[in-house]
């Protein structure tokens, strides 16, 4: 099976969730994660609704979930058979890596009677500060919309137990909508069943511990037939670089007169930084976007307003456009898709590979192709590698290897290509939006590490 943006769409309609790292493919582009993730309450309702229709589940008298590893649209995951461990029940989302999630069911010896019909509130999330979300309590309403449960999940629809689902629903909108909200990261909870339940309406909460941003925000909940633990993460926002201006006021001058630099992947990170660089510096930049048309005139504004010169191109560097006049002195080729974490264990992923291939190494030639300048003068082009090449973390080896093909490209080109003159550095981790993760050390502040290539590529 695998989930599409309609999925997406009506599972937050069901479930109030309408956070944009699940529904909006453009917002999801600035998350670490660089693309839209399944909601973590979806792939638990998935797993129960498969269980129901083989009429195998039972009323809940507890349920806890892991979520592992994101799943994102369109990839291919499958129910796990169910294994049975001491009274409880393990339920698994997995895929040929292994698993993305687990749940574990404790079968209980009675229902519960439905709520009233009310269907999930549509509101914006809100984004407290971490600080913020210390010591806060409050309530969300349980959604409990009966004929949208029912087309989603037809066997969940005529359920015996349907308060816990809407408690299960309920968790969501509380992690993604409210605490931590906009910058969430579900990562578990620990649910059982009431000694009396309440059958209130509404699910309150109680921010028991959040100690520091890198670490789990912990939060008791009860409502409903059900009370816990929910664990979320308040994940990164999107990272600001500085501003044009600030690069004038920092690096302005005019050696960069006279260039005309395409910055691939320029809407952005790295490249954001580098076009702002070259156009501090009197230098005519053109920034490339392949989804983030918005981002791209955002930075192309700031240059425009901070004195620069800067033009947007659409450019797909998988399907580069054919009709380019070859008139620019130097490219930057930030082009990058989102990088992830694989979830094989001890195997390469051919799929994988190939894909981040199709960007570091098929799509740069095809790039280098269009640029041939017409003057007789090499191109000159920055190719950011990574110190990840010899220095692989667990889930990136197919980007890594793909990142050490593209530097034997870019060796083998300057040794026989004269065309061509390529800089090829391996960057350290850096503060950007896919290098944003949860753990290991902070990253450094990208300026500081590109400004000294910039001035290198432009003769400085």
């Amino acid at each position: 099976m695998n989930f599409t943006q309609d999925h997406q769409q009506a599972f937050a309609q069901l479930s109030g969730d309408y956070n944009p790292m699940h529904v909006d493919t453009i917002a999801a582009r600035r998350t670490p994660f660089g693309q839209v993730v399944v909601h973590g309450m979806h792939l638990v309702f998935v797993l129960l609704e498969d269980l129901a229709q083989q009429g195998k589940l039972p009323p809940l008298a507890a349920i806890e979930a892991h979520f592992s590893q994101p799943v994102f649209i369109q990839d291919p995951v499958r129910v796990a058979p169910m294994v049975q461990e001491g009274e409880r029940l393990k339920l698994q989302l997995v895929d040929d890596g292994g698993p993305r999630m687990s749940l574990w069911i404790t079968p209980g010896d009675h229902g519960s009677d439905p709520l009233p019909h009310a269907p999930a509130h549509v509101s914006m999330p809100q984004q407290p500060l971490f600080n913020q979300c210390k010591d806060q309590t409050g309530s969300v309403p349980l959604p409990v919309d009966q004929p949208q449960l029912q087309a989603l999940f037809p066997a969940l629809g005529v359920y015996h137990d349907p308060q816990a689902l809407a408690v299960l629903l309920g968790l969501t909108q509380l992690v993604g909508m409210v605490c931590p909200g906009l910058h969430s990261l579900f990562s578990g909870f620990k649910l059982q069943r009431q000694a009396q339940a309440t059958h209130s309406t509404q699910l309150r909460y109680r921010v028991k511990r959040a100690s520091s941003p890198r670490a789990p925000i912990k939060m008791e909940v009860e409502g409903g037939v059900m009370q816990g633990a929910v664990q979320a993460f308040f994940r990164p926002p999107p990272v600001e670089q500085p501003s044009a201006q600030a690069m004038v006021e920092r690096y302005g001058h005019q050696a960069y007169v006279g260039t005309h630099a395409l910055v691939l992947g320029g809407a952005r990170g790295l490249g954001e930084v580098a076009a702002k660089l070259i156009a501090a510096g009197g230098g005519q930049v053109t920034i490339t976007y392949a989804h983030g048309q918005e981002d791209a005139q955002r930075v192309a504004q700031e240059i425009t307003q901070a004195g620069g010169c800067c033009d947007l191109l659409k450019w797909d560097v998988c399907h580069p456009p054919q009709d380019l006049n070859p008139h620019y002195s130097h490219l930057y080729y930030f082009a990058t898709p989102p990088i992830g974490r694989g979830v094989a264990h001890g195997l390469v992923d051919a799929q994988r590979l190939a894909y981040f291939e199709q960007f570091y190494v098929h799509g740069f030639l095809q790039t280098l192709e269009r640029l041939v300048r017409t003057d007789g003068e090499p191109l000159q082009v920055f190719y950011p590698s990574t110190i990840y090449v010899t220095d692989v973390p667990k889930g990136l080896v197919e980007y890594a290897m793909a990142k050490g093909a593209g530097e034997a490209l870019c060796h083998y080109l300057n040794q026989h290509d004269k065309r061509f003159h390529i800089q090829l550095p391996r960057l350290p981790k850096l503060h950007t939006d896919q290098n944003m993760s949860l753990l290991g050390p902070a990253p450094q502040p990208p300026l500081e590490v590109i400004q000294p290539w910039v001035a290198t590529m432009h003769g400085l």
